[in-house]
């Protein structure tokens, strides 16, 4: 199992920062969702917590949301 997936306080933390940075941003998931190939309910599940997005998915949230290549780890489930 990995990590993230264990430790809910990090994943949560995340979770937290994403949305704050997407309202700073003024973002909507939609437009999070960009780019990913995946549905904006599945991308925003993820960002929240629930599970982990495919790698590269993970950058391209990453990107939108202007996060550190740890937090897209993270989105990804390392």
């Amino acid at each position: 199992m990995l990590q993230t997936q264990v430790n809910q306080k990090a994943r949560m933390e995340l979770a937290e920062r994403a949305v704050a940075t997407k309202l700073r941003k003024n973002l909507s998931f939609e437009q999070i969702a960009e780019g990913t190939g995946l549905s904006t309910v599945f991308v925003t599940a993820a960002i929240l917590g629930q599970h982990p997005l495919p790698q590269a998915a993970a950058v391209k949230v990453g990107e939108h949301l202007g996060l550190d290549h740890g937090a897209e780890f993270r989105l990804a489930g390392f």
